[in-house]
């Protein structure tokens, strides 16, 4: 990767963070270790190191187990797990239900699976934040257009395709919903100002929590501009604010 910004891993083990990386990049392998994202990590796993049947999200979960339980006791950390399950192409689980043959419960199918791998280590991750402040984020990169024959994504800025979810427990932040218009840009951004280490002001993202500790509410007033995923042939100008393209 061509940055000479460094990336969140390397800003937060210079200041002494332990960083686990636990990622699967399915057939595309842009998580691979010859693509630069490996550094920062003080701990770097790939599913690729698994046996063929182990390469799925459970297997990914289990690698991330591992790192976690093995981490230095008296250093803080971050962990960054990247599954790839409920991307395409759709695979049967024996674990979870099936739904049916349709383009949308394959799709199903596959998300129970990836909540079934999740489980174990928010688990985990749940006992570990009642011994010290632990802040969790949930999201993802994409999300996918159906359709009766396919499921597809990068080929437009459908809103099914840009709106993702984005959840997080954060020490000192009460339960709740916000619509406000955020990104995942934004998360490094909260998370740096988390663990207090310098950056953040630099950064393009802003802090998810607002001064009264709540996430910024509903119409605050930002003109954004959001990050979309286009196949290279569909690359523009634009960009999306508020749900429009702008020039």
């Amino acid at each position: 990767l061509e940055e000479p910004r460094p990336p969140i891993s390397q800003r937060l083990q210079s200041a002494g963070y332990h960083t686990i990386a636990s990622l699967d990049d399915g057939y595309s392998e842009f998580l691979s270790e010859k693509s630069g994202v490996h550094k920062g990590f003080s701990v770097f796993r790939h599913v690729d190191s698994l046996p063929k049947e182990k390469r799925n999200d459970v297997g990914n979960t289990e690698l991330a187990l591992a790192a976690l339980r093995s981490r230095p006791p008296d250093k803080p950390f971050m962990l960054w797990i990247h599954y790839f399950g409920p991307h395409d192409p759709s695979t049967k689980h024996n674990e979870v239900q099936s739904f049916g043959s349709s383009v949308t419960d394959l799709y199903d199918h596959e998300i129970l699976f990836a909540d079934h791998a999740l489980s174990p280590l928010l688990e985990e991750l749940d006992a570990i934040g009642k011994q010290r402040p632990l802040a969790v984020f949930v999201t993802s990169d994409h999300g996918e257009y159906l359709t009766s024959t396919r499921r597809v994504h990068g080929s437009g800025l459908h809103e099914l395709t840009t709106h993702i979810p984005l959840i997080a427990k954060i020490p000192g932040v009460s339960p709740g919903n916000s619509d406000a218009l955020v990104s995942l840009i934004d998360i490094p951004a909260t998370i740096l100002r988390l663990c207090g280490v310098r950056g953040a002001a630099g950064m393009d993202g802003v802090d998810l929590r607002a001064e009264s500790e709540q996430f910024l509410p509903a119409g605050d007033g930002l003109e954004r501009g959001l990050l979309g995923d286009l196949a290279p042939a569909l690359h523009h100008q634009g960009f999306l604010a508020r749900g429009r393209v702008v020039d």
